[in-house]
Parts: structure tokens; sequence; C-alpha cells
């Protein structure tokens, strides 16, 4: 059986070149069967060099064309709403603040007590902020929830730190952590206890 559907298969395979070379043979030889759209004269039959510039519009065109659904979908990105899913929001805050002025993540590994709450082990963006009254506050997000503020001492001290915008969780004690922070406007720390 497996024999006579592979001798099938060959004869119908060899049957259509035959009618594919027939049907192609009484095409006129000055006819071009490919869209050339003028590069190659069919007078002379030269071709005609092309551009830089041509070749380039070309390709944006064709670009254009295929990729019309994935530009679309590109351009319709941006979410609506204060809030967003918790899988894309460093993304967006990274679009959205621009490279030069994101904001530092720092990681807390143990419980922190902040005033009468805790601050729960995980990963929190921190950003400075400074009060009309000169009152200087470490805040912390995680994604655009705010999650605490805590009050700061603002330095000229730039921690010998390398970076122009840093933030980092430094082990004081068995029992108090220091946080600092550094930015172009602001450079900042505070003392927070390790929870019970």
């Amino acid at each position: 059986m497996k024999k006579f559907l592979t001798i099938m298969f060959m004869l119908i395979f060899c049957a259509s070149q035959v009618f594919a070379d027939e049907d192609f043979s009484s095409v006129n030889a000055t006819t071009d069967l490919w869209d050339t759209k003028g590069v190659l004269n069919t007078k002379t039959n030269e071709q005609k060099f092309v551009t830089d510039e041509e070749f380039e519009k070309a390709l944006d065109e064709m670009d254009a064309k295929v990729n019309k659904w994935g530009h679309w979908a590109k351009n319709r990105k941006k979410l609506k709403g204060k809030e967003y899913s918790k899988g894309n929001e460093s993304e967006i805050i990274k679009n959205e603040a621009g490279a030069k002025s994101e904001y530092p993540v720092i990681c807390v590994t143990t419980d922190l007590s902040a005033g009468e709450g805790i601050i729960p082990v995980g990963h929190y963006q921190i950003r400075a902020q400074k009060s009309e009254d000169n009152n200087v506050t470490l805040n912390l997000y995680q994604g655009y929830n705010l999650l605490a503020k805590l009050p700061a001492t603002e330095t000229n001290d730039d921690f010998e730190q390398d970076e122009l915008v840093f933030s980092k969780v430094i082990p004081v004690n068995d029992t108090q952590v220091k946080i600092i922070y550094g930015a172009l406007d602001i450079n900042a720390y505070t003392y927070l206890n390790i929870a019970q």
C-alpha cells in the first residue's frame, strides 16, 4: 500500500511539472512575470539603478504594509487608569519617568518597623520628597501604590557611592538598619528598627 501511494504521488508530481512548463511556454519573452514597477526597461531590457533613498522608501512602504497590525498594537500599549497589573508596573514607570530620572529599588530582607506599621519583606521603589517646610521623607512604592512615608534627614554626604541615583539598605546592628538615598537634587538617610 505504501509503495502504491508513493508511486501515485510521484506520478502526480511529475505530471504537474509537465503541465506547468507547458502553461508558461506561451508567455512572451519581453513580458516580465514579476511586478518591477519601472525598474526594468522592457524596450531595451536594461536595469535602472536604485538610489539608497528609493530603496529605504520601498522598504518602509513594505514594512508599513506587512506590520500594519503590529504598529497599531504598539501604539495602543499605554494603559489607562491609576493602577496597572502587577506584572508590568516597573516597565511602565521606566517609560514614563525616563532613563535619566529612574528611581532606585531597594530590597528589604526582613520586616521593618515604621512608626506604628510594618514594612514587609520585598522590593520597593524609593523616592525622596522635600516638603515646603524642608522636611524630607523617603517614600516607598510597589507599583503605583505608596506603602510608606519615612521621615528622613537631608545630608550633603554622597555615602561614597559611584552612581548619581542610588539607594541601599545597610545593616547597622542586630536591631537597626540604615536606608540611604541619593539623587541629583537630594541626599538623605533614615534609620529603621527591625520588627520583632
